[in-house]
């Protein structure tokens, strides 16, 4: 069921003319249609630039995993760099105080022999040990001195002078040993 719309019967065209004015239907769709013509254009213009800043987006995206990637690896290979110089400067610093102890107490560091327990050691403690270990020191040695002065004489002694050969014998006898001693080790044997 169509409708048939006649126009006015002034407004009537002759027969065989074209109909030129469009009818109210007709000029909506027009305007319609052009709307949605417009419309369309500016959804596709929007979308052309989604898709290109979606584009922009990842090689954003993936350049930025790349410096990341490539930061974090350089920042890898630095912390090992000072991981590895903080393990040669602890080594640098045990290796300086056993040499320096070993130095410092001779006699301990000989007979305890392993640096770990040397550096753990208490210094008082090594002072202690390396004092004990230590060898007695030499006896005061009397050295004649030809140009030297003379002995002083204790209290109660008697001069040379005054002794009897007995009394000089004595002494002689009490003193041999020591000076025997002392003989040998000035000349080394």
């Amino acid at each position: 069921m169509t409708e048939e719309r006649t126009a006015p019967a002034g407004d009537q065209a002759p027969e065989g003319a074209p109909d030129t004015q469009p009818t109210q239907d007709e000029t909506w769709e027009k305007r319609m249609s052009g709307l949605q013509r417009a419309h369309n254009t500016e959804t596709q213009v929007l979308r052309d630039q989604i898709a290109a800043l979606q584009a922009a987006s990842g090689q954003t995206t993936t350049q930025a995993s790349q410096t990341v990637a490539e930061t974090s690896q350089e920042a890898a290979r630095w912390k090992q760099l000072a991981d590895a110089n903080a393990k040669a400067l602890a080594e640098e610093r045990q290796l300086r105080v056993v040499e320096t102890r070993q130095a410092k107490y001779p006699f301990a560091a000989e007979s305890i022999g392993d640096a770990g327990v040397l550096i753990s050691m208490d210094e008082g403690r090594l002072a202690g040990l390396n004092e004990r270990l230590a060898p007695p020191p030499p006896s005061a040695r009397r050295v004649m001195d030809a140009n030297g002065a003379g002995r002083s004489l204790t209290a109660g002694e008697k001069p040379l002078k005054d002794k009897t050969a007995q009394e000089l014998k004595d002494d002689l006898a009490k003193f041999a040993p020591d000076w025997v001693r002392q003989i040998k080790e000035a000349t080394g044997q």
